[in-house]
């Protein structure tokens, strides 16, 4: 069966509302997961340690492979602007 116009706005609406939701939840998950590492990584700033380039690679590798794949873009025609200023904004405020 089709969905009514009205149905369809409504979902779209939902989801607009949910999705800054679940990549807070995607992000802290992804950092659940890697705190050893982030521990590394921390260290390794701390302690000025620049010739480790391997904890630095598995890291973005893994931030590129576990976090970043996983989110997607907002729909350029269904999405409105303030939806892609906050997935722009809370993606860039969990990467700093």
């Amino acid at each position: 069966s089709t969905l009514s116009r009205l149905s369809e706005y409504g979902r779209k609406t939902t989801i607009q509302l949910i999705q800054p939701y679940y990549e807070l939840d995607q992000f802290l998950i992804f950092i659940e997961q890697n705190l050893p590492l982030l521990k590394s990584v921390e260290n390794r700033y701390l302690t000025n340690n620049k010739n480790d380039t391997t904890t630095r690679d598995l890291f973005l590798e893994r931030v590129h492979n576990d976090l970043l794949s996983q989110w997607q873009l907002p729909n350029v025609i269904r999405s409105s602007i303030q939806t892609w200023n906050d997935i722009v904004t809370n993606r860039s405020l969990f990467l700093d």
